[in-house]
């Protein structure tokens, strides 16, 4: 029997086995408050990665919580 960490999102997504597609999360230009799967993976301090697609549009994601954004900083 092993034992789960559940500090690592990683390891409750495996228990809870809430092993899914990546969740899209919109703009976050439109959003009125940060979604809790954000905060609580900022929390954990997870590695975020940013993809530039544009000169104003920017890609966010994390493997391990399974979701992603967009940022658009046109203005």
């Amino acid at each position: 029997m092993s034992s789960w960490n559940l500090t690592s999102m990683e390891n409750h997504v495996k228990w809870a086995g809430l092993d899914t597609p990546i969740t899209d999360l919109g703009y976050a230009n439109s959003w009125f408050a940060t979604p809790y799967l954000v905060e609580r993976c900022n929390e954990l301090g997870h590695e975020v990665q940013e993809e530039k697609l544009g000169e104003c549009l920017r890609k966010v994601s994390c493997n391990l919580c399974k979701y992603k954004y967009m940022v658009d900083s046109s203005g």
